[in-house]
């Protein structure tokens, strides 16, 4: 490093870390031969890389520091039943629980640098393996990451909140910080033992396996579960919305995210489904929408405009993201597109691309095992499966006046503006 980049040796931190998954760069009893041509070729240029690229991007900085405490991890020296000590879980013994997090930002621009995590845990909860992984610490500063930046996320969970207030949905699947804080290892395991006893459990394998002898394995299990009542949960479904809410809040953000939320006519998850995902589509799907030809490429009201369709609640949602000056004339020409549909602004040439798109995306679900995976999971609350070519078939089937029907149901439920202030980074742009 002092060789190719001129910086010496006394300002030059070093830190090692502990890991199982990853080549062997020192020499590690039990992991094999030091890996030569991985230290030569890969380790060390990358560092010097690493090196180059800090000190050519320099810039004046402010940091912030916050502390707290964390119950993840667990000391691992075990004492057995006979007095001695082996590697294990010992959950009486000493744990540092302090958690240090220091954030870096631009001092001009405000824009966020960097950040570091201080946490004593071992890294390793992928096993022993030559592959290169940052483990669960590389999960945890991606998630750590997308909470700080996805304000197009955020946009949306708080809409979806506004909209669906009174109803379960508007509930995060992971809670709230709040609430997870208070619960207690007693809480933890009753709520575990009324799952096993009553959840739907629905086991899907993919690929060439032992489908029988996987599956009576599986259910040995939950044969051993004593009272087993499975409850499925309903959804509700409302068809139209009465007068729309609005909501808003400000954020350091020179981008602003309209999300506008609509309610489709429908009294059931998935009913009429096809008709209602062709027009999502047709409104703001593809390049041919009428948001994206419209919105963002005619009138340059929008770095993105698109539409998404939750077929299980029913619900049809369009974000945007803008300029904070123009809120009202986006929302207004969002949903002037809308009323040139319910007027027969739709063209036999408009629906024969949706079908070709619609088809090639519904089809690509062969492509890998997970994408396959993914869509019989996301048919958990059905009480019957549906292939993707029998989906196919009915998007193909739709005709232009359906799509116009279901135009003249879609009712505007919620506008949410998360509105940039103008003094913070720039944000994506799709």
């Amino acid at each position: 490093v002092e060789a190719a980049c001129g910086l010496p040796a006394e300002r030059l931190l070093l830190s090692a870390i502990h890991t199982h998954t990853g080549p062997n760069v020192a020499g590690s009893v039990g992991w094999g031969a030091l890996d030569v041509p991985y230290f030569e070729n890969i380790f060390v240029p990358g560092i010097v890389r690493a090196v180059k690229e800090a000190l050519s991007s320099m810039v004046p900085a402010e940091y912030a520091l916050v502390s707290g405490e964390t119950d993840i991890g667990i000391n691992r020296r075990e004492r057995t039943l006979d007095g001695k000590v082996k590697l294990g879980q010992n959950p009486w013994g000493p744990v540092d629980r302090r958690m240090t997090i220091v954030r870096f930002r631009n001092a001009e621009t405000r824009e966020g640098l960097f950040q570091m995590v201080f946490y004593s845990c071992h890294g390793t909860s992928a096993g022993k393996a030559t592959v290169v992984s940052r483990d669960w610490i590389g999960i945890m500063l991606d998630r750590l990451e997308a909470q700080k930046n996805n304000k197009r996320a955020y946009a949306m969970k708080q809409m979806i909140e506004l909209m669906c207030a009174d109803e379960a949905f508007s509930l995060s699947a992971l809670g709230t910080e709040e609430d997870i804080r208070a619960l207690t290892p007693e809480q933890l395991y009753a709520s575990w033992q009324d799952l096993l006893r009553s959840a739907f459990v629905q086991l899907q394998i993919v690929g060439d396996l032992q489908v029988e002898a996987i599956t009576d394995l599986f259910c040995s299990y939950f044969d051993r579960v004593e009272g087993r009542s499975v409850r499925r949960g309903q959804t509700q479904v409302l068809p139209t919305a009465a007068a729309p809410k609005r909501g808003g809040e400000e954020e350091d953000v020179r981008q602003s995210k309209l999300v506008l939320g609509f309610r489709c006519g429908m009294t059931e998850p998935f009913e009429n489904y096809a008709a209602v995902r062709t027009f999502a589509d047709l409104y703001g799907g593809g390049t041919y929408s009428r948001l994206f030809l419209n919105v963002r490429e005619k009138q340059s009201l929008c770095y993105y405009c698109s539409a998404r369709f939750l077929g299980a609640k029913g619900i049809l949602t369009v974000q945007s993201g803008i300029e904070t000056e123009n809120a009202e004339k986006a929302e207004a020409e969002i949903l002037r597109q809308l009323d040139e549909m319910r007027e027969g602004g739709v063209t036999e040439e408009d629906l024969q691309k949706s079908h070709r798109s619609l088809r090639e995306y519904y089809l690509s679900v062969f492509d890998t095992p997970e994408e396959l995976d993914g869509w019989f999971y996301s048919q958990v609350t059905d009480d019957e499966f549906q292939t993707p070519e029998e989906l196919v078939d009915e998007l193909q089937a739709v005709t232009v006046d359906e799509v116009v029907a279901v135009a003249e149901a879609v009712t505007l439920d919620t506008v949410f503006l998360l509105k940039g202030t103008g003094d913070g980074p720039e944000t994506e742009e799709d």
